[in-house]
């Protein structure tokens, strides 16, 4: 989903009378644990533009069992709308979070191996016979 703002937000949900936007947080997001400017940035704008966010970081969804990403976000979420709404409301509502945008991959915490070009045919050399 893309915002007004020209920010796109992984998820989007409807809590209490209010639109949160979800943001699932990559390794590219951080600089060890800490966001990068550019996400606090576009935290910041959004925020001023009135825009509930629940940022999740990658080493929490990651941690999680399948089983408790549903509470865990319940709660952020509630933290979020200042207790206008309980976690155990927003679990007994119709919230859902099982969509492929709010999943991260399971080696998302990893490094990345730099991209290498390999020609095909096993990188054969000719030489010439003089």
């Amino acid at each position: 989903m893309i915002t007004p703002q020209g920010y796109s937000l992984d998820a989007l949900v409807h809590v209490a009378g209010r639109d949160v936007g979800i943001e699932v947080d990559g390794p590219r997001h951080f600089l060890g644990r800490a966001p990068t400017g550019r996400t606090l940035l576009k935290r910041r704008q959004l925020r001023a533009a009135n825009w509930a966010l629940v940022a999740v970081p990658y080493w929490d969804w990651n941690s999680l069992l399948a089983a408790c990403r549903r509470e865990y976000m319940a709660g952020r979420l509630e933290a979020e709308l200042d207790g206008a709404i309980s976690a155990r409301e927003i679990l007994e509502g119709d919230l859902n979070l099982e969509g492929d945008r709010a999943q991260i991959p399971r080696d998302a915490g990893r490094p990345r191996r730099a991209a290498t070009s390999r020609r095909r045919g096993g990188g054969s050399t000719t030489t010439s016979k003089g």
